[in-house]
């Protein structure tokens, strides 16, 4: 059975919301092409092109950690071909910069991913947030 873009984008969401992370980066390194490009905001503390297979788990791995998957369910999945949108009401920061009296308080931002395919293969992943300003330093 043939999975469609839209198909395997969500699947890496469930996983992600399951805090399946080996699966979920299992899944990620099968899917990306060699030539993949991750785009971050420059203005973000991660923010960067990063080129290649082995420097875009690199960056998404550096990431995670201070994201709360559990929370990391998208709203809508849109898909066009090639072109899956997921889009997010909020991803929750688990991050020092962020706590009250030593508790951890997670602060949320809109955003969504945008993930080009070319051949069933990522090409393209770029991630828009709605309030960089929400983003921690990491």
């Amino acid at each position: 059975m043939s999975h469609s873009n839209a198909d395997t984008i969500t699947h890496l969401y469930e996983l992600a919301a399951a805090s399946k992370n080996e699966e979920m980066f299992g899944l990620i390194n099968e899917i990306l092409a060699p030539d993949v490009v991750l785009r971050e905001a420059t203005s973000l503390p991660f923010g960067g092109t990063f080129e290649g297979k082995a420097n875009v788990l690199q960056a998404l791995g550096a990431v995670m950690p201070f994201v709360d998957s559990s929370k990391l369910v998208p709203e809508r999945i849109l898909s066009d071909g090639d072109v899956v949108v997921a889009l997010f009401q909020a991803v929750h920061w688990r991050a020092e910069g962020f706590t009250t009296h030593g508790v951890e308080v997670p602060a949320p931002t809109n955003f969504l991913e945008v993930w080009r395919f070319r051949d069933g293969k990522v090409v393209e992943l770029q991630p828009w947030y709605f309030d960089q300003a929400t983003v921690p330093k990491i």
